[in-house]
């Protein structure tokens, strides 16, 4: 068989990598006037594209205002017509954006609500925007409101410790007042003037027309239809039907005459073994249990109280004696 042998080939110690030199010579083949002619048109071919460059941005520039401003045209035309909800609103207050309250909150919306009952008020006072605060009052807004969780804007603002706004709240409320009990009062001293009522048949100057209709003298004046009385007979009875047809009224008592009881008698539950008129006095009534209520008249147990004898009472003198005894004895 042959054997298969490689060459082995050593390293040399430096590789350099050698680059052909090129001893050619380059020259320009014009000299004089004609070079001095190439090199002006160069620089006259930069100065025409510099010139062109530039007007070209400015072009492009003018396109892109007309452009913008085509849209900010579209973008107001289409924004115009945006209806405002409570979320416009509360998002401005969040941002205290005061220029889009003053523009857009009047006294028409400036209770008004979102999904979670929170008003304008409500919000402004949480989040300790004062300013906000005074604006929204200036327009009527209600503190009386309340969110689902059943707080109101005072008591929002005292959640968060907004002294300033909590003590605004309450002078508000109580100028508020004032003012309606100034209003109420003048109220009264318009409507003081005589008037006539024709159910009572006279006329009246020193009271005003409500208290008047509110007093005992005309409501029995103008004869009320008093509830009807109850008997315990139920309606359908047949002896009630008798009655009726009989010409009884049922608004007078029992009985031919109809002088008897309109209601039925009020009774008292008799428990124990005093006798009768003794013990303690309870509330006469018409009903006491409900029907088949076994429970209610059930027997009640009363434990009896037990009295000591002789023997056991001379026991208790010994007893107490001699624990006197040991005391005096242990503290001596």
């Amino acid at each position: 068989m042959r054997r298969s042998y490689k060459i082995f080939v050593r390293p040399k110690d430096k590789e350099v990598n050698e680059i052909p030199r090129d001893d050619h010579k380059r020259e320009l083949n014009f000299r004089g006037d004609e070079a001095k002619q190439v090199y002006e048109d160069i620089i006259k071919d930069t100065q025409d594209c510099h010139s062109a460059i530039k007007n070209s941005e400015t072009s492009i520039k003018k396109l892109r205002d007309n452009k913008t401003h085509k849209k900010v045209k579209k973008h107001e035309q289409n924004s115009a017509p945006i209806k405002l909800n409570a979320n416009h609103i509360l998002r401005a207050i969040d941002q205290a954006d005061m220029d889009f309250l003053q523009a857009n909150v009047n006294e028409n919306n400036v209770n008004i609500a979102d999904d979670f009952g929170w008003t304008p008020l409500m919000s402004s006072a949480f989040s300790g925007n004062k300013r906000i605060v005074e604006f929204l009052l200036k327009l009527g807004a209600r503190r009386d409101l309340r969110e689902k969780t059943g707080l109101t804007a005072l008591q929002l603002a005292q959640k968060k410790q907004h002294k300033e706004i909590v003590s605004l709240l309450k002078n508000e409320r109580a100028i508020f007042v004032d003012e309606e009990e100034k209003i109420t009062k003048d109220r009264g001293i318009e409507e003081l003037e005589e008037f006539y009522c024709s159910v009572c048949k006279s006329s009246f100057k020193e009271t005003t027309i409500k208290k008047h209709e509110a007093s005992l003298l005309h409501i029995f004046n103008t004869n009320p239809k008093l509830p009807d009385p109850l008997y315990g007979i139920p309606k359908k009875n047949k002896g009630y039907q008798m009655m009726l047809n009989t010409g009884w009224e049922e608004s007078k008592g029992l009985g031919p005459s109809g002088s008897g009881l309109k209601y039925p008698v009020k009774t008292v539950l008799k428990r124990d073994r005093k006798g009768l008129g003794r013990g303690d006095e309870e509330k006469p009534r018409i009903t006491h249990f409900k029907s088949n209520d076994l429970a209610a008249v059930k027997h009640v147990r009363q434990e009896r109280i037990r009295i000591q004898g002789r023997k056991q009472i001379e026991r208790h003198v010994r007893e107490s004696a001699r624990k006197e005894r040991a005391i005096r004895r242990a503290l001596s």
